[in-house]
Formats: C-alpha cells, sequence, structure tokens
C-alpha cells in the first residue's frame, strides 16, 4: 500500500481513507510548521489523458544543479515497509544513507524496494534554488500534453496567456480563481469523463488534491510554463511527548511545481486555495463534514 509511481484524479482520495503509518520525523531543533511539511516522494511528469506517471528518464540516476541557501533542517525518518524504492524528505533533501541517491527530480531513491523499517538521517535545505539554469530535455519533459483532448483547458491556457503574459503573473491567477470560483474538496468527486481536465474544471469542480495538482499542471503546460505534479505526503501528527511527527497514508497528497529561469522549480499548492485547512490542520478537519474520512478504520462508524 502507499504511493503509487502513477496517479489517476482518485487515487490518492483511496489511499485517504487508511490510517496506516508511512513514516516517522524526528527533527534535531524546532520542527518547521505543519503547512511547510510537504514531503516529497516522486514527481509525475507523463500525462496521457487521465492518468500522471514517472517519465523513463526519471530512473536515470542524474543528480540534479541546486544551490544551497538559507539555514539546514536535520532530523531522521523511520520509515515503514513500502515495497518502493523512493524515500521520503523535505526539500531539498540529502541523506548519507548507502545504496541511496538523490535523482534528477529531487527524490530520494534506494537502490532496492524497501522492504522493511528502515532508519535514515536527512539534511534539508527549504530555501535552496532547484535548477537555476534550464535543462532543455527536461524542461521539454514538463511541457508534454497528449496531441488532442480537454481542447476548453487548452483555449482557457490560450486566454490566460493573453492575460497575463508574464508567467509569475498567470499563475497567481490559476491560485486565485481556485480560490475565488465554488470549487469543492472532497473524497467522494464524482465520476469524469474522456476530457477529465475539462470536466473539473468546467462542471464537476469538485474534487481532492489530485484533481487539482493535475488540472493545474495541465493549463500551465498548455500555456507553455514548464510543470510537473509532486506526489507526496503533506503534514503529519505532532507527537510532543517524543517530539516527532506521524506520518499516515491519509497525509498523503499532490500539489505542482513549474520552472522559472533564475528561480528554478517553484513550488505551489492549489489545494490550499481551496481547503486551507487541509495544510494548516489536518485532513481530518477539512473533511470533517464526510464520514468516508478513514473508513479503514476499526473505529469508523462505516466499516
Amino acid at each position: 500500500t502507499g504511493l503509487s509511481d502513477s496517479m489517476a484524479p482518485a487515487d490518492i482520495a483511496e489511499l485517504s481513507r487508511s490510517g496506516a503509518l508511512a513514516f516517522r520525523a524526528s527533527f534535531d531543533g524546532e520542527m518547521p510548521p505543519r503547512s511547510e511539511l510537504y514531503w516529497r516522494a516522486l514527481t509525475l511528469e507523463r500525462f496521457d489523458g487521465r492518468r500522471w506517471s514517472q517519465s523513463s528518464f526519471a530512473q536515470l540516476p542524474v543528480a540534479p544543479a541546486w544551490e544551497k541557501r538559507g539555514e539546514p533542517l536535520r532530523y531522521s525518518i523511520v520509515m515503514q515497509p513500502s515495497a518502493k524504492p523512493w524515500l521520503f524528505g523535505l526539500d531539498v533533501a540529502q541523506t548519507p544513507l548507502e545504496q541511496t541517491q538523490q535523482m534528477s527530480d529531487f527524490r530520494l531513491q534506494r537502490r532496492q524496494p524497501v522492504e522493511r523499517s528502515l532508519l535514515y538521517q536527512v539534511t534539508s535545505w527549504p530555501d535552496a534554488v532547484r535548477e537555476p539554469v534550464a535543462n532543455q530535455a527536461g524542461l521539454r519533459r514538463a511541457l508534454q500534453l497528449p496531441a488532442q483532448g480537454d481542447p476548453r483547458s487548452r483555449a482557457w491556457a490560450a486566454e490566460l496567456k493573453r492575460q497575463y503574459p508574464q508567467d509569475e503573473a498567470l499563475v497567481q491567477a490559476l491560485l486565485s480563481h481556485f480560490n475565488r470560483e465554488p470549487f469543492g474538496y472532497t473524497l467522494r468527486p464524482p465520476r469524469l469523463g474522456l476530457n477529465s481536465i475539462d470536466d473539473f474544471l468546467f462542471e464537476t469542480r469538485n474534487g481532492f488534491c489530485a484533481h487539482y495538482a493535475g488540472a493545474m499542471t495541465f493549463v500551465l503546460r498548455a500555456a507553455g510554463i514548464p510543470a510537473r505534479v509532486v506526489a507526496g505526503y503533506q503534514g503529519g501528527e505532532f507527537n510532543p511527548a517524543g517530539n516527532y511527527v506521524q506520518v499516515r497514508q491519509f497525509d498523503a497528497h499532490a500539489w505542482v511545481e513549474y520552472w522559472q529561469a533564475g528561480r528554478g522549480w517553484v513550488s505551489v499548492d492549489p489545494t490550499f486555495q481551496v481547503a486551507p485547512e487541509r495544510i494548516e490542520l489536518g485532513l481530518e478537519e477539512a473533511l470533517a463534514d464526510e464520514q468516508s474520512f478513514l473508513e479503514d478504520s476499526p473505529f469508523s462508524p462505516l466499516r
């Protein structure tokens, strides 16, 4: 169980019905605010009109260029068996763990899948600049879209580009759109048709983090801005007695990063615009009115 290397809109919603522990993180010093705990697992660059998945290039052990800025965070993670090779860390993460390396998309990856509990140390540089100079092949991958499909979203992206020729302004306009328009956050999103991005943006307007991350990445690409989906976990439950944070499967999350010359990859979270309580307080608070939260729990009235 846990995160997969591909994602359709409803997949992370399924994970969010499980309270199983993913990992535990203990910080050497003060823990960052919950809203800053974005635990990267992997990036999803390929889109086939329905699913986002890892590109084949992501498997090449090419370390990305980045510049350290600010002060580092130091912490240790005890990870539960996942049967997957990637580890979890806050950006930009480094670990001295043997047989583990930083891959081209800034994820940490083992040579072999994690089949038993694993303890590792991490140093993260949250203010680092990630790939400030263009990797042209990487940027081409981050602009890839299917040849056809979702015509309304493509037309809207072209209109946004005319209105906001500066990339930063377009990104902010898109975030404001999610905040201002009647979008909803739910574990029970309506079914989407063949043009899934169009259906979500213009018809159903109700979804989970993967809907928002996928739709925003699609529109940015259609507007000519390199972007990709990041899958991982967000937040966690702080245990003051042990000074650690427990991250469970229901903390699974997807967000977006887009590329700008000089600034490199910049992370944004469209879900925060729709359900800020999910990022600041956690999933249970964000879905207080929905019984589908933790259906797998032995304490759930829905079991």
